[in-house]
């Protein structure tokens, strides 16, 4: 991902000692309450911001190089339809492309890119926790607070873009995951919450077998109904919105029915607003941002365009990233709706496969 932002060298020149305060300041305070040394501190931002660039700038050149290397690769696969496989040239660039996802500068680039969006929360006064929702053997949903960024795996997407998403994996759990800390004393009921949690997941992934995003339910009994979910991110998602909140309401009964239908409510509250300077949950000063496995993480583009604004501004500001934060929240859109209407034709086919599968 190539950078198309320019800036003159003697804007980004910062005293190295100033830099190693940064990652002191950051490094020494990340599991422990914003530190006041990074709090609105302008002269730590605007260093980090620099560091973060001049690290970027020589890691993107060889992305972009990558990036190119996958579209010569393509273009070889569309001219040579039935034996690509067996040229040597395609060989040898799949190799250089397992060899680049396997070397260290996928790794670095997010790992700097994580670190500085750190920096950016704490400079506002609030600290980012990852959490990953996990799903277990018996299809209870368990919650880690991801600790390390060796949870990603690097790929490539369909437009031949470095990609980075969340594995979970045991070595993944093992490694880079612990398991997050949370009140025992629930305004719930957490098991039945569990239970509807997995029915949802169910009755999504059946509708899945005939190329449907829908989860059924009935209320009245007989009565069906259909909620539009784009995607099994979206049920993890408000699933640890309810636990972290410890919400009062919806109690989750006994009627499952029921359950699913408020559960479902919260579902339709997920939005895509960015990550970078607000997590999916707000918890007092800690944003939560959820993911699950197979999800992505958030565009570097946004973090990069951040800290090139830093540091061309003489005159940013805490009001000013404030002020990015709040556009941002505005652009978010929910995208799960209940459907008003829906053919009897899936009913059937979805309810036949929710009763042939159980």
């Amino acid at each position: 991902m190539p950078v198309d932002m320019t800036i003159t060298t003697d804007t980004i020149e910062t005293d190295p000692s100033t830099l190693d305060a940064v990652d002191k300041a950051l490094f020494e305070n990340i599991d422990k309450p914003v530190s006041d040394e990074i709090k609105g501190n302008m002269i730590t931002l605007r260093a980090a911001a620099a560091h973060y660039i001049s690290v970027v700038e020589d890691l993107n050149k060889k992305v972009s190089e990558f990036e190119s290397l996958l579209r010569h690769q393509q273009g070889l696969r569309r001219a040579n339809k039935t034996n690509f496989g067996n040229m040597d040239e395609y060989i040898r660039g799949k190799d250089q492309v397992r060899a680049f996802l396997n070397s260290d500068i996928p790794k670095r680039l997010y790992e700097e890119s994580m670190n500085f969006q750190q920096i950016l929360n704490n400079f506002l006064g609030q600290k980012v926790t990852m959490v990953f929702v996990f799903e277990n053997a018996e299809g209870e949903p368990e919650l880690y607070e991801i600790t390390s960024e060796d949870v990603l795996k690097y790929d490539y997407s369909s437009s031949n873009k470095l990609v980075a998403r969340y594995r979970g994996d045991a070595d993944a759990l093992n490694h880079a995951m612990k398991r997050l800390q949370l009140t025992a004393d629930w305004n719930f009921n957490l098991p039945n919450l569990k239970a509807t949690y997995a029915e949802t997941l169910y009755r999504y992934r059946c509708s899945r077998q005939v190329n449907k995003r829908i989860v059924l339910w009935q209320n009245p009994y007989n009565e069906w109904h259909a909620m539009k979910v784009s995607a099994e991110g979206d049920i993890n998602e408000a699933y640890a919105s309810i636990v972290i909140l410890n919400r009062k309401e919806p109690s989750f009964n006994s009627n499952m029915e029921i359950n699913i239908e408020q559960f479902l409510n919260e579902v339709a509250q997920v939005d895509n607003i960015s990550g970078l300077l607000q997590g999916d949950v707000t918890n007092g000063n800690i944003e939560y941002g959820i993911k699950s496995a197979g999800a992505s993480t958030l565009s570097l583009k946004q973090i990069i365009k951040i800290a090139y604004q830093i540091v061309n501004d003489e005159n940013f500001s805490q009001e000013k990233l404030e002020k990015i934060k709040a556009e941002f929240a505005a652009k978010g859109r929910t995208r799960n709706k209940e459907q008003k209407s829906i053919e009897k034709s899936v009913i059937e086919a979805v309810t036949k496969i929710m009763d042939t599968n159980r």
